[in-house]
This record gives structure tokens, sequence and C-alpha cells, in this order.
């Protein structure tokens, strides 16, 4: 899209029935809006990812300060991307959805709220396809870290047995 997304206009747009759908000019002013919404989405999501990245090192860090502000500014990003990504089939790439699915999952945590950010990462963990590598990596991680911050070394142990069997790593030949 050209220049700024202008936010109003965009939700105007998509919230008021169109005179003539059909119409040449109809169909370029959809096309355009349509783009203008997948920036935006894809632009929000990147920034509440990032935030969510940035809330995850601060609370591994330890510095409460730090860690407070940050966990602040990723709720309000996140309550900002949800008035426009109502979830995964929103966004296009898969990259995008298991960087989502982090998101998420953090954002449930600085909410205080660690069953949820299971949830989130069991149901992303579930539709992430054998052979994804990176991305099936950062879910796992994620995961596994989460169950031992909460005390379940078993379960630990069982995902990275799993992991191992349906990710396993690469040998180089003899």
């Amino acid at each position: 899209p050209n220049g700024p997304i202008d936010a109003v206009k965009l939700a105007t747009f998509y919230g008021c029935a169109q005179a003539d759908p059909e119409s040449k000019e109809a169909k370029k002013v959809a096309k355009e809006m349509g783009e203008q919404r997948t920036a935006l989405r894809t632009a929000l999501a990147a920034k509440a990812s990032a935030l969510s990245y940035a809330a995850a090192k601060a609370s591994e860090s330890g510095s409460t300060e730090s860690s407070s502000a940050t966990a602040d500014a990723l709720k309000m990003a996140v309550e900002e991307m949800k008035q426009w990504v109502s979830g995964p089939d929103d966004l296009k790439d898969d990259a995008e959805k298991v960087a989502l699915a982090l998101t998420l999952a953090r954002y449930e945590l600085a909410r205080g709220r660690p069953g949820a950010s299971l949830a989130e990462l069991r149901k992303a963990l579930a539709k992430v396809e054998p052979g994804s590598g990176k991305a099936a990596g950062e879910l796992y991680d994620d995961f596994n870290g989460l169950l031992g911050r909460l005390g379940y070394e078993q379960w630990v142990t069982n995902t990275e047995e799993s992991r191992a069997k349906y990710y396993p790593k690469a040998t180089p030949p003899l």
C-alpha cells in the first residue's frame, strides 16, 4: 500500500455495506483496503512479537522494574493487535502464525496466567507440521521452559522425547 494506513478509514470500510461491490471502483477500493488491512495486521503482529521477545528476556534477567515496564508495553501492544488479528487464520505466513502463538503465550504469562499460556502453546504445537524445524523448536523451547518453571519436570522429559521422535536432529552421513 502507498502511504500511511488510515485505521479509521479501514474500519469504516469493513464495517459498512458497500453500495455496488461489483463496480470497478469498488473492486479497486476493496483491493487497496485488503492490502492495507494485511499490512496493518502484519505490523501489529510484528510489534507485539518483538515486545513479547523483550518481555521474555526481561523476565529471565530478573530485573523487576524493566520486566514490569516491558510487560505493560506488551499488554498494550497485544490488546491493540487483537482489534485487527482475531486468530492465526488472519495471518498468511506460517512463521507469522508461530510468532502469534508465542506472543499470545507470553502475553498470558505477563498477565499471570500460566495455564492459559500452556494452552496457547499446546494449541500451536498441535498445528505445527512435522519437519517445520525452527518454528517447532521455538514452540517446544517455550513450552518446556514454562513446564520447568511450573515444576513439571516429568512433562519436560516427556516433551523432549516427543520432540526427538517427531523432529530428529540431523546427523551427518558417515
